[in-house]
């Protein structure tokens, strides 16, 4: 081989170095980029979803709390036999934009004061979705998949069960 052929290899290998070497560099730099977008992307929905949560828990500890309390004052007011201010107790709460519906129904299911009137004195499964379910001798508080909550609260009235305080909350998030 004679020197003019060695300087054109020489200098076909310090092209395709400067070629090629900068091409396999930004395809290993694209495909971490790629890798660390993916990493970013999974991590900020475990964020997202354990954001949700934590509200979601929030919202039903303030709901268990605000239905502890209103139910307190259902029981005072019954047992005063007032049911007229039981109702407007129950008209002021509503007027929150949060909160949507409060019924009271006696043990057997039966609407007794609504916040909708048109659902007094009919059954349980007429003013609520089939999802919100009636579990009678509990307190509870269940999330839906709406976000709205719902709550039921027995009230006792001297030592035996009168009924239950249900509320419905639409979660703002």
């Amino acid at each position: 081989m004679c020197i003019r052929d060695r300087q054109y290899i020489i200098y076909g290998i310090l092209i395709l170095c400067v070629i090629i070497f900068p091409l396999i560099v930004s395809s290993i730099k694209n495909a971490q980029i790629k890798k660390l977008k993916t990493e970013h992307a999974i991590f900020i929905d475990s964020l997202q979803t354990k954001a949700k949560q934590d509200v979601a828990k929030s919202y039903e500890e303030k709901l268990e709390l605000i239905g502890e309390v209103f139910s307190w004052l259902v029981i005072t007011e019954l047992s005063h036999k007032q049911t007229t201010q039981i109702e407007k107790y129950m008209i002021e709460l509503v007027k929150i934009p949060e909160f949507q519906e409060l019924a009271l129904i006696d043990r057997t299911g039966t609407i007794l004061l609504a916040t909708d009137k048109m659902y007094e004195g009919g059954e349980f499964s007429d003013m609520f979705p089939a999802q919100f379910y009636f579990n009678k001798g509990k307190n509870q508080v269940k999330k839906m998949t709406n976000g709205v909550f719902f709550t039921s609260k027995e009230i006792k009235v001297n030592n035996r069960v009168f009924g239950y305080l249900i509320i419905t909350y639409k979660a703002n998030y």
